[in-house]
């Protein structure tokens, strides 16, 4: 009983799961409407998935029934069938009971409350009557769901009983057939019946709407027509006609009147103390239909179910993009008032999100078989919407429910509580009237999708939330230099970020400053006195810098300062320089040191637009300071470079190219015109009313801008990676005169909006000159045709799919079942060599023999992608590798291409487990060999499950342990063979993990290359070993070269030249002291290309892991490489007869002929240096001589190396 003000109001409530599911929906409206009558306000405790399997996202899902704990329902009514949980059942039983709140269950059954059950056997009875009677039918076939399962006996029963009646003899062999309640199965059963040669029966009854569906579509293709041919029935009507185009069906569907009026009945009958316990029994009601030739073909009706298919597809859609629009307005959301206000939008026109006081830091879980609640004592209503209006951030007692409670359930009858949590931790609820959506079911939908984008944004934010309180924490330690009190670089470079946010431009100065002498310093007074001179220049920089300015130390010696300007630049700059020397000569004259400080500046300014130019501009500073170092006597003057601006390109330059887009296309529409100019790298853009969001005021080209842009579609970005290569292809083969287009999704306004791009590729003389293109938003029947009438014509569903395994394993629980999961090997290249259409109709083709392939156990549908997945049973092992053989013989005829697949299996033997994680053990067993060419099959084993923890343990901690420098170069030195002497160092890194200590490269580099962050690890090693180097040159230790290794990612694109240059001219280095080293086959064209540029950029080239293929021999002499390692598996299998050292000499002796260096790899006996030396390879690199060590174990090894043979010369005999 709830009490407002004025009155009191007898509360109904219902548990369950499903409102988006129409059937679910229908029967809450039925009920709620008559309770509404009897004087009875309706609460609805929803959650979206079932509780069938224990885990915790289910126990997150069933907080919602916490509510009624609350003491504000009179009558629960709960509906077991959606719940889909004996445990959640009893729990919300239990709750009802300790609060004496009586029962109600709906086509269940449970002591102690009233069981309202369905009739339907005797249902099912009146249809096969029908069919006997009326249409004189005796030779019948009955399609029954699930063999074994009860809902599918009992229908058995009672086809059995009408034919008995009728004295027709039941023949299981010709009458009966299993279609598991499901499509695939259903066709395939009748397409047997039709292929076995018999004549068909006169009428086929089914035992659900969905199997007599898939029945007459099955007829249909057969040329078999329905009532005219054969008459076709269903059963239990799931209220989704609206999405099958069809002939009405005959059918039958429960009583929602009676059903409604005997919950109502039964509810009142209760708060008046009338109603005890009992059982009560709903009739099914028979429906005539076309289908078997009781009611005319109706085309006006056909015609108004396909217009709600596409009304309710189009609201799928709306439904999908204003979340995709919440996300963007979210993302970037820094305090909860402002996300949970810009979530509000989104609500629906009466609603409330309301959240545990504690969510943020204290977590709240279910348990199980308590009785208290898990929602806090105090709860916040963060956003209360009614109609236009808002309210906010309002604290109220948990057990109001809701702040303004008492003038909802006035004006209102029905509200929907929905769960909010993460996971199995309760963060509270999202609540709706819910008298607007009863009306139109499809909108439950919406909801759905609105309180999974609310649970997960909360995370997203609770998440960072955690990490920003955990980085201010620490923020002193990592930005601060402890000496200075200034920032370190990590420091210097978070404030620029923050200080450029949210300003397109920014006008700087920035100085760099390097000490002069402070080695000398330290040498002659002690360390501690060099620190008062460090702390004397950054006092003065302080100084200089202001309370505007951002001023830092990056190393030993060197400091940064950035301050804004708005005046005078260069008078600015001087001012700013000035100052800074004259606080320095302060101290000098105050201090009384032996010593004076001084410093060396440089000094640039510009307008930055990212940390990428303020590292541009730090580069041109650093030279011209690093200059001034260098000058050897007078005092030094500031020396300073602006950053050059923009050329606009010539009037006369942009007519020509729109007269050329003129002639190309003749006729101008709805779309955005670009041309390219090839050969001079120079792109035009009609702008119109229709340009892309990402393409206004863009500063490169359109291709590259929408890419760069961040707008193209998650699901997307392949098809348009895929799009940009052809055209990039299309340049490098010279391929001239053609035409390539795409449709893509770009995000607009937070929402999905198609469009097509069309480019033309024209040249001459085998050169690429130009590119035309268009882009244009697609119109509404265009993005029917891509994607919504492609998506609801397929039968591939892998939800289905989950529940058509669980079905399968509770109906045979004796049999032995696997899970086949697969995919194409190198599907990319199916695309890439026959087109996306062929790879299109290449997926339909498997789908359609995968499901002709299944067996009356079996079950097969398409996942994602080219990824596919088979349920089958199976006996032993080879038996089941025989199944699998056969079923790639049966996907192995697409159009006469060459293809292969990969299968990973997983024996089912625990079945209480999930579905999902039943298929992510067969992923996991395909994934495991994706990189075997030698291999096809494999068989899931918990070794597995620890590398694929292992993958996620990398995945997750490789961006951090980066930033907090735990990866750490080793250095391997390579020795003269025939002198003994160290003449360089190979740079190799290991992971210092705070959690799993070392880790091998082989424990990450591979998973590093296959999601790009390799190039990340290249660039930190390459930093890291140019610090060595200026270390050691600093140090007058005589520097030696260090190789460092160029992934293959990074050979994709040229611009690692102008990172590795930076870092070259950051540390003032020679470049023959950093070595690059590739590992890549010499007979890539684009490889070779890349080495050409490589060179023109003077680094010495080295060819790693030379040996691999033989046949790299005949081009040596065309490379650009100056040194070639041989591959350690290359010369120690070799070694093992006299043809592999034949092939081992002529390999060395042709590479010294074209003038290539050899160092040997893995050298390590004595009897191969030895054999090396021979054949005259000059260096080698092993553990005979070192492994690989730190830097500082490094420089100690080299010392004493150096030092024995210091010792050793200084002898005399």
């Amino acid at each position: 009983m709830y009490i407002g003000k004025f009155h009191k109001y007898a509360v109904a409530g219902i548990c369950l799961v499903g409102m988006q599911n129409d059937h679910a929906a229908h029967i809450v409206k039925v009920a709620s409407d008559a309770l509404i009558k009897k004087g009875f306000k309706v609460m609805i405790f929803n959650a979206f998935t079932d509780m069938f399997y224990d885990t915790p996202y289910s126990k997150g899902e069933a907080s919602v029934y916490h509510l009624i704990n609350l003491d504000i329902v009179d009558v629960l009514v709960i509906m077991p069938e959606t719940i889909k949980s004996e445990w959640i059942i009893d729990t919300i039983i239990r709750y009802a009971n300790a609060a004496k709140i009586p029962v109600i269950m709906l086509d269940g059954s449970h002591n102690g409350c009233t069981n309202i059950t369905y009739d339907y056997g005797r249902s099912l009875e009146s249809v096969v009557e029908h069919v006997i009677t009326e249409h004189k039918c005796t030779d019948l076939f009955f399609m029954a769901g699930t063999k074994g399962n009860s809902f599918s006996e009992e229908r058995i029963e009672a086809f059995k009983r009408v034919l008995a009646r009728h004295n027709i003899e039941f023949n299981e062999k010709t009458m009966l057939g299993y279609g598991d309640f499901w499509d695939a199965p259903t066709k395939k059963t009748i397409s047997d019946l039709i292929a076995c040669g018999r004549k068909m029966p006169q009428a086929i009854i089914c035992a659900n709407d969905s199997m007599a569906i898939a029945a007459m579509k099955a007829l249909e293709e057969h040329g078999i027509k329905t009532p005219e041919d054969i008459i076709v029935t269903g059963f239990d009507a799931i209220y989704q006609e609206r999405i099958y185009s069809t002939t009405r069906l005959t059918t039958a569907q429960m009583d929602a009147d009676e059903l409604a009026t005997t919950i109502a009945d039964t509810a009142y009958g209760y708060i008046k103390g009338s109603e005890k316990p009992c059982d009560k029994h709903i009739h099914f009601s028979m429906i005539l239909g076309q289908s078997c030739g009781c009611c005319d073909f109706d085309v006006a009706y056909t015609n108004k179910k396909l217009e709600q298919m596409n009304k309710y597809n189009l609201a799928l859609y709306d439904a999908e993009s204003k979340m995709a629009s919440l996300y963007t307005n979210t993302v970037n959301c820094d305090r909860l008032d402002e996300l949970t206000k810009a979530m509000g939008r989104y609500f629906n026109y009466h609603a409330a999100l309301c959240l545990n006081d504690d969510f943020l830091t204290k977590e709240s879980t279910v348990i199980p078989k308590a009785y208290h609640s898990v929602f806090t004592e105090n709860m916040t209503a963060h956003v209360i919407r009614m109609w236009s209006d808002y309210s906010y951030n309002i604290n109220y007692p948990a057990k109001k429910v809701l702040p303004d409670l008492n003038e909802l359930i006035k004006r209102y009858n029905t509200i929907m509580f929905c769960p909010l949590h993460f996971q199995e931790q309760v963060i509270g609820y999202y609540a709706t009237v819910a008298d607007d959506l009863l009306v139109n079911p499809g909108s439950f939908y919406y909801v759905q999708r609105l309180v999974e984008s609310i649970n997960q944004t909360l995370e997203n934010f609770r998440i960072e939330y955690l990490l920003r309180n955990a980085n201010n924490e620490l923020s002193l330690t990592h930005s601060m230099d402890p000496l200075t009190n200034i920032y370190n670089r990590r420091g210097y470079f978070e404030r620029i970020s923050e200080f450029m946010h949210g300003n397109e431009k920014c006008d700087i100065i920035l100085v760099s400053c390097d000490m002069d002498r402070l080695k000398e310093i330290n040498d002659t007074y002690g360390h501690s006195e060099g620190d008062i001179a460090i702390k004397a220049v950054a006092d003065a920089i302080k100084t200089g810098c202001g309370k505007d300015g951002i001023c830092a130390r990056f190393g030993g010696d060197e400091f940064i300062l950035t301050v804004p300007y708005n005046t005078d630049k260069q008078r600015e700059l001087s001012r700013l320089v000035g100052e800074i020397q004259t606080e320095i000569d302060k101290f000098n004259r105050s201090a009384g040191k032996p010593y004076d400080v001084s410093i060396s500046v440089g000094g640039s300014y510009g307008t930055v637009s990212s940390v990428e130019d303020v590292n541009e501009l730090m580069r041109s500073t650093n030279r011209l300071m690093y200059e001034q170092k260098r000058m050897k006597k007078g005092e030094r003057a500031p020396v300073f470079q602006p950053v050059p601006e923009a050329q606009e390109k010539p009037d006369e330059v942009l007519e020509g190219y729109r007269s050329r887009i003129h002639e190309i296309f003749s006729q101008f529409d709805r779309c955005t015109y670009f041309y390219m100019d090839y050969l001079n790298f120079k792109w035009y853009i009609i702008e119109n009313d229709h340009m892309p969001e990402c393409l206004k005021s863009s500063s490169v080209g359109p291709l590259r801008a929408i890419w760069l842009s961040g707008a193209v579609h998650p699901d997307d970005k392949l098809i348009y990676d895929s799009f940009c290569r052809k055209i990039k292809n299309s340049f490098d083969d010279k391929i001239t005169d053609t035409s390539l287009s795409v449709n893509i999704r770009l995000y607009e306004d937070g929402k999905p909006v198609w469009y097509g791009i069309y480019v033309q590729l024209s040249g001459r003389d085998g050169k690429m000159e130009e590119i035309a293109g268009s882009i244009k938003a697609l119109e509404i029947n265009e993005i029917m045709s891509i994607e919504i009438l492609d998506y609801y014509t397929t039968t591939d569903n892998p939800i289905m799919f989950h529940d058509m395994i669980s079905q399968r394993l509770t109906a045979y629980p004796d049999t032995k079942f696997a899970l086949v999961q697969f995919d194409i090997k190198r599907f990319k290249l199916i695309n890439e060599n026959y087109g996306e259409d062929a790879g299109t109709e290449m997926l339909q083709f498997i789908s359609r023999q995968l499901s002709n392939f299944c067996g009356k156990k079996q079950v097969g549908a398409r996942m994602s992608g080219d990824v596919f997945a088979l349920l089958t049973p199976y006996e032993d092992k080879d038996g089941l590798l025989s199944v699998v053989s056969e079923l790639q013989r049966c996907l192995k005829n697409f159009r006469q291409y060459s293809y292969e697949f990969v299968f990973g299996i997983y024996l089912i033997e625990d079945r209480s487990i999930s579905v999902r994680t039943m298929c992510d053990c067969a992923a996991m067993a395909r994934q495991s060999i994706k990189k075997n060419a030698l291999e096809s099959v494999a068989f899931y084993n918990k070794n597995m499950q620890k590398a694929i923890k292992e993958r996620k343990f990398v995945e997750s901690h490789m961006k951090k342990a980066l930033d907090n420098n735990e990866f750490i170069i080793y250095l391997q030195p390579k020795f003269s063979i025939s002198s003994g002497e160290a003449i360089g160092y190979e740079a190799l890194v290991r992971w210092q993990s705070p959690e799993r200590g070392m880790i091998y490269p082989n424990g990450f580099i591979p998973l590093f290359e296959e999601n790009g962050f390799i190039t990340k690890l290249d660039a930190y090693v390459w930093e890291c070993a140019c610090m060595v180097l200026r270390d050691w040159i600093d140090r007058h230790f005589t520097p030696l070269p260090i190789s460092v290794n160029v992934s293959r990612a990074n050979l994709d694109d040229e611009s690692f030249l102008d990172v590795l240059d930076g870092l070259i001219e950051k540390y003032r280095l020679p470049k023959h002291l950093l070595e690059l080293e590739i590992t890549e086959s010499i007979e890539n064209d684009a490889t070779l290309r890349m080495t050409e540029k490589i060179k023109e950029h003077g680094f010495v080239l080295l060819m790693d892991d030379f040996g691999s293929g033989y046949s790299s021999l005949n081009t040596l002499q065309d490379t650009r490489f100056d040194v070639l390692k041989l591959d350690r598996e290359f010369f120690s299998t070799h070694m093992s007869n006299d043809r592999g050292k034949k092939i081992i000499m002529h390999t060395i002796s042709m590479s010294k002929d074209v003038g290539l260096g050899l160092i040997a790899e893995g050298v390590e006996t004595a009897d191969q240096a030895q054999f090396l030396e021979n054949c005259g390879c000059d260096t080698a690199q092993g553990y005979l001589y070192a492994k690989p060590m730190p830097v500082q174990e490094a420089e100690k090894y080299l010392k004493n190396t150096l030092q024995s043979k210091t010792d050793n010369e200084g002898v005399t005999p």
